[in-house]
């Protein structure tokens, strides 16, 4: 997923920066930036050093001739990630341009800054290996030295080695530019010859040129139609993520409309199941009480009866045997007895038995 979003993001900024450079290619500056802020944004945001560094050289470029400060602001910014990141390639272009700016602006103050710059370039171009950036950076020294020191000599050193990689086999649209410059350097010092030799070249070349230049109005087409086209992109994508920002919503309102219930569900659960078991427990205290009650109200019940029995059995033998006794006792004669202590407990007797 996070290597999903990596390639997201790269992919997103080599569109966006893209675009913006075929509005450079039509000279539109303003619609450019544009493009080119939405990358770094991006970018910074991403943390995409590489791209970074890409975005400010280009933003610097489309500044080059109108805004000093910025492009060097942006090219400093860019030369700084390069240096971080080992990327040699980059940090040559970045200073190139910075050096030429300051040549371009005229800042003489800055001159031996920018011809400290080409210098390590220059170093860090051999060492490399790399022709195309000592191509380029033997033309930028060829150039310092012409507007700021204006050292014809050691400027047609540097144009002349630059040549010297042309011969060797190297090529490059910018190669007019250089025969140009020689042309100029030559006549400088007082060599019309060669100055002649290389205008002839130069304009023979820029002849070559010209059936290029003739498609050029096609190849606009072609660019606009190809800006609209990585616009859609953009479209696209920021719809898809849009899309995607849309699904783990969803995904996450679902989860709590589907977590929620089953969390009270189970709330409601448990306190059913407690309440159950008060009201089994209270049953079974009530059951219990009243299965005492019953047991207590029968013994009480057994008990009078047991007492009304025994009652009942002493009223029936004892009036029984009173009665008895009563009789016996009316049947004596007490007008016999002399004894009168004798006489008078029979009387006693007979009153009790009555």
């Amino acid at each position: 997923n996070t290597e999903n979003r990596k390639e997201y993001s790269d992919n997103t900024i080599a569109v966006l920066i893209n675009i913006a450079d075929l509005y450079i290619m039509q000279k539109d500056t303003v619609n450019a930036r544009r493009y080119y802020q939405q990358a770094k944004g991006l970018g910074e945001r991403e943390d995409k050093k590489l791209n970074l560094a890409v975005v400010y050289n280009n933003v610097a470029v489309s500044y080059m001739t109108s805004n000093k400060d910025s492009t060097e602001f942006y090219l400093t910014k860019a030369i700084n990630i390069y240096k971080n990141t080992g990327n040699t390639y980059g940090q040559i272009r970045a200073q190139n341009n910075l050096a030429t700016t300051i040549l371009n602006f005229n800042s003489k103050k800055d001159f031996p800054k920018a011809l400290s710059l080409l210098d390590e370039s220059l170093k860090l171009s051999t060492e490399s290996n790399d022709i195309e950036a000592e191509y380029f950076t033997n033309f930028y020294l060829g150039n310092y030295y012409e507007k700021a020191d204006i050292d014809y000599r050691k400027a047609l050193d540097y144009y002349n080695k630059a040549y010297d990689l042309i011969k060797e086999g190297f090529n490059n649209e910018s190669t007019v530019e250089l025969y140009k410059r020689l042309s100029k350097t030559y006549y400088e010092l007082g060599d019309f010859n060669q100055a002649y030799r290389f205008q002839s070249i130069q304009h023979n070349l820029q002849d070559s040129i010209f059936s290029v230049e003739k498609n050029k109005e096609f190849i606009e087409t072609l660019t606009k139609f190809d800006v609209e086209r990585k616009n859609n992109q953009i479209q696209l994508l920021n719809k898809e993520k849009e899309i995607q920002r849309a699904s783990k919503r969803l995904i996450f309102i679902v989860s709590i409309l589907l977590i929620v219930p089953l969390i009270l569900l189970a709330v409601f659960y448990k306190k059913r199941l407690v309440y159950q078991k008060t009201i089994s427990q209270q049953d079974k205290r009530l059951f219990e009480i009243e299965k005492e009650t019953i047991r207590q109200q029968n013994l009480i019940k057994g008990q009078k009866q047991e007492r009304s029995r025994i009652a009942k059995e002493l009223h029936d033998g004892v009036g029984g045997k009173l009665s008895a006794i009563n009789i016996k006792m009316d049947q004596l004669n007490t007008t016999n007895i002399q004894n009168d202590e004798l006489k008078e407990c029979i009387v006693q007797l007979q009153d009790t038995a009555k």
